[in-house]
């Protein structure tokens, strides 16, 4: 079953997908919000979406992902979220959530996942903080 996609551009930092909202905040980070079903259709238009709101930055860039309101994503949505996870402009990806549908989920991801740049936290608040964090590589 096709699920029918409607964007809209509220800002260039805040762009939603059906019920899900995308919006790039301090850092480089997309802060997603994903509500619902997830479809491959989906997956490549927020694909489509970062590259529009990044406008060709270089920079790596982090998301953090709050799956509270999440629910199945189809198998070529999960293909995608794996590439972008492996991809080398990812910093790091930080799941959030209680539902049982997002600890389904990060589970999956993180387990397919060959980079150690994702993990799955219970808080927004903890997840955002990973993703500050300056790794040991980096300092000084």
């Amino acid at each position: 079953m096709n699920q029918k996609i409607t964007t809209r551009e509220i800002s260039k930092d805040e762009m939603w997908i059906n019920h899900n909202c995308i919006r790039l905040i301090e850092g480089n980070i997309f802060h997603i919000t994903a509500s619902g079903e997830q479809t491959s259709e989906m997956a490549y238009t927020y694909l489509d979406l970062f590259d529009k709101m990044l406008s060709g930055s270089a920079q790596p860039v982090s998301y953090l992902i709050d799956l509270n309101q999440a629910g199945k994503n189809s198998s070529g949505a999960r293909k995608l979220w794996t590439q972008i996870g492996d991809d080398s402009q990812t910093h790091r990806i930080a799941l959030f959530g209680l539902h049982p549908v997002a600890l389904v989920l990060a589970s999956f991801v993180i387990g397919v996942s060959n980079e150690q740049k994702m993990r799955f936290f219970k808080t927004e608040q903890e997840a955002m903080a990973w993703l500050k964090e300056v790794p040991a590589d980096r300092q000084n």
